[in-house]
């Protein structure tokens, strides 16, 4: 990567691809991408930590996971993505936690498994849009997911009128958890 020093003391960055890899961890950038996903984490990589850095404004995603599991994103400002801030697809044992999710559109959807352990925990997320196709526009969404260990709690949802175009607070579309342990949201505060 080719970086340069921000006056927030953040590297600069454009996208940041991790395929195949394992025990990666990103800090301290400042990762944007006008044509793309600003993170595509992909192909069976695992133990990937995205912490303490800025996402965006990104052209697709914010951070995209893809066949991936244990990833831990954590203290992180993602603002300004087309689309969803995060996403993961056929993914497991994914902890987002306590960061800051503006202008995208959805802060999380989480999406087919049978794995799960995915959580969305201690996050702000402001203004959340669906967009031309009418999709999106979740402060998070499960969709397709019939695993254990699902977790939506402790968030803060506000989409301030005339800035946001929301569609739920929580989608969950055709998922389901176990009766000892089903999908829990809690605790969350929305506006």
């Amino acid at each position: 990567l080719v970086s340069t020093a921000l006056a927030t003391g953040l590297l600069a960055s454009g996208p940041v691809v991790i395929s195949g890899e394992s025990d990666v961890v990103i800090s301290g950038l400042h990762i944007s991408n006008p044509n793309g996903s600003c993170i595509e984490i992909i192909n069976g990589s695992s133990n990937v930590v995205i912490k303490n850095s800025e996402i965006g404004p990104c052209g697709d995603k914010g951070v995209d996971i893809l066949n991936s599991s244990h990833i831990t994103i954590n203290g992180n400002y993602i603002h300004d993505a087309e689309k969803e801030g995060i996403m993961s697809y056929q993914s497991h044992d994914i902890a987002v936690d306590s960061n800051v999710i503006e202008d995208v559109k959805s802060g999380y959807e989480m999406w087919t498994t049978t794995v799960g352990n995915i959580s969305f925990t201690n996050n702000f997320v402001k203004n959340v849009h669906r967009g031309s196709n009418a999709n999106g526009g979740n402060i998070a969404m499960v969709a397709f997911v019939h695993a254990t260990g699902v977790r939506i709690d402790n968030n803060i949802g506000i989409n301030v009128l005339g800035e946001s175009d929301p569609e739920d607070l929580v989608n969950v579309y055709k998922s389901d958890g176990t009766a000892d342990d089903p999908i829990r949201i809690s605790n969350n505060k929305f506006y």
